[in-house]
Parts: structure tokens; C-alpha cells; sequence
């Protein structure tokens, strides 16, 4: 009888310790559980702030585009009133029609107002209308047209004309070669080489001379390697000597 006392007092105990380390366990695995559930809500509300941020930052960005092209599309049909009468010969009508658009313009747009240059023609009584007349526009630092200068075509003397004819003949002359500049095939090249025999033949006054640093001659020219041009200027800004090296 006792013994089966005993053994029952054994086996209890038994149960009440596993009991107590079943509970023990439990305990733990919900400490764990929450430091887990506070750790990964933190990490996602770090992430929110940053993403918000980043939300917040593109959202900026693009405003900030979006006003840079408002901006510009101001600018540009601000100036539209203004360009249309720029690098052509005007007639008196036309000056007429441009003084009347600065004065409208400097009426309702007092942010933008658009002077006359006093050394060029600032009243209508001042035109004839047998003259034609050149507009020169001047812009402020936002790109808005601030001054125009109105310029009896007449007044520009002769030396000013010829010198404008030689800028031109000058950038007509180069241009032929200026696209050749830099790294080029032996395609290219050899269409460069033509170019330049061509103008030689045809322009005595602007001859043009081949050097190189490592070519023995031009007949080694092959369409597949890469070449390196450079083009030097005389004293008027012409053309007048190309160098030729072949890339190693």
C-alpha cells in the first residue's frame, strides 16, 4: 500500500516538473515571438520614413522639372512676339507693327518690360519708308527678350559688310572639313583626303597641307583601321593644314 503511495507521489511530481518546464518553454517562446514582432515593426516603419522621403524627394524632383518647362514655355511665347522680326530686312509697316507690340507688351506685363536701345530707332517718326531696318534682341538672365535695338539697314558701313562676307566665305570653307575632326574610319578619311584635293584644285588662295606622325604615306589608308584628325588654322581662321595619325 505504501509503495503504491510512494509511486504515485513520484509519478505527480514528475508530471508537475514537466508541466513546469512545458510553461517555462512557453513563456520564453513568446518573449522571443515579441521581440521578433517589435524588431520587424520597426524595420518597416524605418522603411516607411525612407520611402515616404524618397516619395517625398521624386515628388519634388518632378515638380521641379514640371516648372522648369513651365518656365521655359513662358519664355519661349514671351519671346515669340519679339524673334519673328529678328535676321530679316524689315519694312517701315513691319517696324510699325513691332514698336506698337513692345508698348502693348510693357502695359500689361510690367515684370518683363522690353526697352529701345536709344542708339538705335526708339520713335515711329523716325523711319522712312523707303529704308529697310535690322532688329537686334538682348535677353536678361531668365532668357526673357529686355531690349531691342532697331538699326536703319543703311547705316552699316561697308567695311562691316565685307566682313560679315568674309566670316561667311570663311565658315563655308571649313565647314567642309570640320565634320572629318577627331576619330574617323579610312572610309572617312579617304572622303576627307578627296575633299581637300578638291578644294586645292578649286581654291588657290586657301590651300590645304597633309602632315602625319607615324603615315609614310597616304596609300597605307585602309577602311578598317581608326584614324585621328586634326585640323589647324591659319591667322584668318582658315583651314590650313590637317594632320593625319593612324590609332595604335
Amino acid at each position: 500500500m505504501n509503495n503504491n503511495k510512494n509511486t504515485l507521489v513520484i509519478v505527480l511530481i514528475i508530471i508537475v516538473a514537466i508541466l513546469i518546464v512545458a510553461l517555462a518553454g512557453a513563456i520564453v517562446y513568446i518573449m522571443v515571438q515579441k521581440d521578433k514582432t517589435e524588431n520587424s515593426n520597426r524595420t518597416i516603419v524605418g522603411m516607411g520614413a525612407n520611402s515616404s522621403n524618397d516619395t517625398e524627394n521624386l515628388n519634388n524632383t518632378n515638380n521641379s522639372d514640371d516648372n522648369e518647362q513651365i518656365d521655359d514655355t513662358a519664355v519661349q511665347a514671351f519671346n515669340a512676339k519679339f524673334t519673328q522680326y529678328e535676321n530679316v530686312e524689315l519694312k517701315e509697316t513691319q517696324v510699325l507693327t513691332l514698336l506698337d507690340v513692345v508698348s502693348t507688351n510693357n502695359e500689361s506685363d510690367s515684370e518683363h518690360v522690353v526697352k529701345l536701345n536709344e542708339e538705335g530707332i526708339t520713335d515711329a517718326d523716325d523711319l522712312e519708308s523707303s529704308a529697310t531696318y535690322i532688329v537686334e534682341l538682348s535677353y536678361d538672365d531668365d532668357g526673357y527678350v529686355n531690349e531691342i535695338t532697331i538699326t536703319d539697314d543703311s547705316d552699316i558701313s561697308v567695311d562691316d559688310e565685307q566682313d560679315a562676307t568674309n566670316t561667311m566665305n570663311k565658315v563655308i570653307f571649313n565647314s567642309q572639313f570640320m565634320s572629318y575632326q577627331g576619330e574617323i574610319t579610312g572610309e572617312k578619311l579617304n572622303e576627307l583626303l578627296r575633299a581637300v584635293k578638291s578644294s586645292n584644285n578649286n581654291n588657290k588662295d586657301h590651300q590645304i597641307g597633309v602632315t602625319s606622325n607615324n603615315l609614310q604615306n597616304l596609300s597605307g589608308i585602309t577602311n578598317e583601321k581608326t584614324y585621328n584628325v586634326v585640323l589647324s588654322y591659319n591667322e584668318e581662321g582658315y583651314v590650313v593644314s590637317i594632320n593625319i595619325d593612324e590609332k595604335l
